[in-house]
């Protein structure tokens, strides 16, 4: 039997589905589902509308307050994943980007993300199966999806591939970020 140690519980939607399949539990929503596999330490009780996790301690000669010490933020950081998960399965996360520049544009094309941003060739990135890609005007790219990392991690890649210049601005941003230009510099 488990020594359950400390419990925090989250209410879950209405229009949320958990289920436990192969070591993973799948939330499923209106707009998709999403895997998440728990901690070794942690384990997840559903009861009618609200998901219970639990910290477990298996091994009792291990000494209580160092476990308590070193794991317990496990529970607050799937809290977090958990509730990012109703979030993005319900409303979907968005990530807004600008490109700045002459001749800049992006399309998207089977599954590719084509960008026009002052290289002599395109550059192309490959859209993941979990992220949509729609492109508002020939220059904001707007991605969405699920999950708040996967949706981050895709925008920083994209906007990477040139980032906006101290001078003039141009490249890649976030829509409401706020690049502080430089005067240039003046000969003498």
């Amino acid at each position: 039997m488990k020594n359950i140690i400390k419990e925090a519980s989250i209410k879950i939607p209405p229009q949320i589905n958990i289920k436990f399949d192969k070591g993973y539990y799948i939330f499923n929503g209106k707009n998709g589902e999403i895997k998440h596999e728990l901690n070794k330490h942690l384990s997840l009780k559903i009861e009618k509308e609200k998901a219970i996790i639990l910290l477990n301690n298996e091994n009792k000669q291990q000494q209580q307050k160092k476990f308590i010490k070193k794991n317990s933020s496990l529970i607050n950081t799937t809290l977090a994943l958990f509730k990012n998960y109703f979030y993005g399965i319900q409303y979907l996360y968005e990530k807004i980007l600008i490109l700045k520049g002459i001749g800049y544009k992006a399309e998207v094309k089977n599954n590719i993300l084509k960008l026009h941003i002052g290289f002599s060739n395109p550059i192309d990135i490959c859209i993941p199966n979990n992220i949509k890609v729609d492109i508002n005007s020939s220059t904001n790219v707007i991605i969405k999806g699920i999950s708040k990392a996967a949706v981050g991690q895709f925008a920083a890649n994209v906007k990477f591939k040139r980032k906006s210049e101290p001078y003039k601005g141009n490249g890649i941003r976030y829509k409401n970020e706020i690049i502080k230009l430089k005067s240039p510099k003046k000969s003498k």
